[in-house]
């Protein structure tokens, strides 16, 4: 399962890279934010 898991992952990686290429810095940028908020709204136990 570890292997399955990181070949998963690192297939995910390589591939991301063409749609970080045509979005660019800016758009690499918001989108981790965007993603970085989210999981900053799931792991929040304020509730």
């Amino acid at each position: 399962m570890i292997a399955i898991g990181g070949s998963i992952g690192t297939g995910l990686f390589v591939a991301s890279g063409a749609s970080i290429y045509q979005a660019g810095p800016g758009g690499a940028l918001l989108a981790y934010g965007i993603v970085g908020f989210m999981v900053y709204l799931v792991n929040d136990k304020s509730w």
